[in-house]
């Protein structure tokens, strides 16, 4: 779902009865300049300590904290980001399994009972222009037989998925996204497989107009 800037500081929490669903992922889209960013956590989410990001570049800064935001908002205004040692992200306290994304000004926290993986990509060409290196020979075939998108989107669309799917997967042990393989089984749903662990899991994805949301579970 699209958060809008607006309705930040009043999402309800994420409950229990939400997870009825594998996952939900939140979407905030916005524009904000650091000392914008700066301002809006001092006056909404006065518990983030603004010197944890003190030495991150403005770039990295702008996706933490719109991440961090995001998360205090539905989890609490104590809830915090922290990342294992194979850089998965986790909640310091409590029980929902998380995946962070972000690309072109959007920002996105998911939440589930279930390890997954999430990802979102902005719409563009640069995927299918490299879709020969991430993409095995078999594969190749979606991006002519993904109905309604076009080449370059299903290029964006797969790359995004297998992103969702490393990011499941690396729970388990996985190494190298070109490992994962992709197959359709149904509109805006694939099933990615990681043969050499054994292991398979759902993509469902989930196009916005200006980005595709794909998360696996």
């Amino acid at each position: 779902m699209i958060v809008f800037e607006e309705e930040l500081r009043y999402l309800p929490r994420h409950r229990q009865e939400d997870g009825s669903s594998p996952a939900t992922v939140y979407l905030w889209q916005h524009f904000r300049s650091v000392s914008q960013l700066r301002d809006l956590a001092c006056i909404h989410f006065p518990l983030l300590q603004l010197s944890a990001y003190e030495d991150l570049a403005d770039k990295r800064f702008v996706e933490r904290i719109s991440v961090d935001m995001l998360a205090c908002a539905l989890c609490g205004p104590t809830a915090r980001l922290l990342h294992a040692a194979n850089g998965r992200p986790y909640l310091q306290q409590g029980e929902w399994e998380i995946s962070v994304s972000h690309t072109a000004h959007t920002y996105a926290l998911s939440l589930s009972r279930h390890t997954h993986g999430m990802d979102i990509e902005a719409w563009g060409n640069r995927a299918l222009r490299i879709a020969g290196r991430f993409l095995h020979p078999a594969e190749l075939d979606l991006l002519h037989n993904l109905p309604p998108y076009t080449p370059e989107q299903a290029a964006t669309l797969l790359w995004s998925s297998k992103e969702a799917a490393f990011k499941r997967f690396s729970a388990h042990g996985a190494q190298v996204i070109s490992e994962v393989q992709l197959t359709a089984i149904a509109p805006h749903r694939l099933l990615a497989t990681l043969p050499a662990l054994q292991l398979q899991a759902q993509v469902v994805c989930v196009p916005y107009p200006h980005c595709v949301c794909t998360y696996c579970i």
